[in-house]
């Protein structure tokens, strides 16, 4: 028997396993300048990661597609040192409750090795 299309069931795309965090990530608008809205870092909170991104909760939004910069640091996770990517801006969702923006970014170099090493983290698996 064919299983129907409408089922309840739901398919996982993603590539990579999503893992809870809560770590300080700065995000700053790579395109934009200092005096610009964006153009300054801003402190943010990761909300999960994977080798290929993010989601963090930010004070304001930043246009999809934006490119950004992140600067993370999670000593909590048993990360020794800060690291540094490039990413893309893919969605945003407002928060309705606080204000605040949920944005879901892509990292450009998912092939590097601070990245790759986030999947060997315990309770990554």
């Amino acid at each position: 028997m064919r299983e129907s299309v409408h089922s309840s069931r739901t398919i996982n795309r993603r590539r990579y396993f999503r893992r809870s965090d809560s770590c300080e990530v700065q995000v700053q608008a790579i395109d934009a300048a200092p005096t610009e809205p964006g153009g300054r870092s801003s402190p943010c909170i990761s909300c999960d990661i994977s080798p290929a991104g993010m989601r963090v909760l930010a004070d304001r939004a930043h246009p999809v597609g934006s490119r950004v910069l992140l600067a993370m640091e999670c000593r909590e996770n048993g990360w020794i040192r800060i690291i540094s990517r490039v990413g893309s801006v893919v969605w945003t969702k407002v928060d309705a409750t606080d204000e605040r923006c949920q944005l879901g970014i892509r990292f450009e170099d998912v092939d590097s090795p601070e990245l790759a090493a986030i999947g060997a983290i315990e309770g990554f698996h």
